[in-house]
C-alpha cells in the first residue's frame, strides 16, 4: 500500500494477507465496515484473476508444447522416410488448432505437399518395376515388388489393382499348366 495525498492506494502486487494486516486496527473497531470489506474483496478478486491468468498461460503453454510435439513427430517420420505415416501425421497436425503454431503450420503445409510429391514419385518407380517384372512373366518377383509398394503406401489403389491383375494372370497360367499336365 502507498500513501497518496492522505489516502492509501492498493498496489497491484499487494496480497490479501498484507491488506488484512494493514487494516487490522480498523477491522477490530468495526469488522463489518463496508470499506474494509470492499478493499478485501478487491484484493481477493485480483488474486483470483491472477490465478486464472496463470492457469490460462499454463494451458496455452501446454497446447503450444502439444502442437510442437505433433509437428516434430511428423517431421521425424518424414526424415526417417516413412512417407505415408508422415503424411497422416502432418494431416492430423494441420487438422487440429494448436496455439502459437503459425510458423509450424506453414512449414507443415509445405512439408505435406513435398512428402506427397516424394511418395508419389517413389510409388511410381516401385509400380514401374512391378509392371516390368510382370511383363517379363516374373510373377513371384512382381508380386513381391507390389507388396513393397503396398508396404510403403497401403492405400495405393494402383498398387492394389496391379497386384490383383498379376495374381489373376498367375492363376490363369497355373491353371493352364495344371490342365496341360493332366492331359498328358
Amino acid at each position: 500500500m502507498v500513501a497518496n495525498d492522505g489516502k492509501q492506494k492498493i498496489e497491484d502486487h499487494t496480497t490479501e494477507e498484507e491488506v488484512r494486516r494493514c487494516l487490522a486496527p480498523a477491522s477490530e473497531l468495526d469488522p463489518q465496515h463496508i470499506a474494509v470489506q470492499d478493499v478485501i474483496g478487491i484484493i481477493q478478486l485480483r488474486e483470483e484473476e491472477k490465478t486464472q491468468r496463470e492457469a490460462e498461460r499454463a494451458a496455452r503453454r501446454a497446447m503450444v508444447a502439444k502442437g510442437n510435439a505433433a509437428y516434430m513427430r511428423a517431421e521425424r517420420l518424414h526424415k526417417q522416410g516413412q512417407l505415408a505415416r508422415a503424411i497422416k501425421a502432418y494431416e492430423k497436425y494441420l487438422k487440429k488448432s494448436y496455439a502459437g503454431q503459425k510458423t509450424n503450420r506453414v512449414k507443415a503445409q509445405r512439408n505435406l505437399a513435398s512428402v506427397r510429391k516424394e511418395l508419389g514419385a517413389k510409388l511410381s518407380q516401385m509400380l514401374d518395376a512391378c509392371r516390368k517384372l510382370f511383363e517379363s512373366a516374373k510373377f513371384k518377383d512382381a508380386i513381391a515388388a507390389c507388396d513393397v509398394a503396398l508396404k510403403e503406401n497401403p492405400s495405393s489403389k494402383d498398387a492394389i489393382a496391379l497386384r490383383k491383375t498379376i495374381l489373376s494372370e498367375l492363376r490363369r497360367d497355373m491353371k493352364a499348366l495344371y490342365e496341360d499336365s493332366v492331359l498328358e
